[in-house]
């Protein structure tokens, strides 16, 4: 068989798959910002579901449609209870810190396997920001509406 090739041009459209990592970083800036956010092409998944239910409870609105999840971000309140996180550790790790921003007490929790993962280093890195979390068992407990910015040390070789 013989096959002749020849120069042409290479058009037409590729849609990513969608990403755990990116649908829930996607979602924590969209809380962060204030007003309506679309993450187009999320992937629902356990973690980002965790991710999304957290979210909810302490005050982000996730609206999930069509390929599309419409996130009305900005505004928090204290949640009523913990914030299970399952075993999503971005989940943990971005709420933590973002719940600096929270009025009032937020107590994170996970499940299992996330429990015997390195907390530390983060909540070391939150405190020279002059945040008040700190670890109470299994879970994590960051008093929020108080986060003064700034320059942090910590290490990076720890997940």
């Amino acid at each position: 068989m013989k096959a002749v090739i020849d120069k042409s041009e290479i058009g037409g459209k590729v849609s990513a798959p969608p990403s755990k990592s990116y649908t829930i970083r996607g979602m924590m800036c969209a809380a962060l910002a204030r007003g309506n956010s679309h993450i187009i092409n999320p992937l629902s998944s356990d973690d980002t579901e965790a991710a999304s239910e957290v979210l909810g409870r302490v005050g982000i609105d996730i609206h999930k449609e069509n390929g599309s999840w419409q996130v009305k971000g900005g505004i928090f309140h204290q949640p009523e209870g913990d914030l299970f996180c399952r075993d999503s550790a971005a989940t943990l790790r971005f709420m933590t810190a973002i719940s600096s921003l929270v009025p009032g007490s937020c107590r994170l929790t996970s499940g299992a396997s996330l429990s015997k993962r390195p907390i530390k280093p983060l909540l070391n890195a939150l405190a020279q920001l002059e945040v008040d979390c700190r670890e109470e068992g299994d879970s994590v407990v960051v008093h929020g509406g108080k986060l003064k910015g700034g320059k942090v040390e910590m290490w990076g070789d720890i997940s």
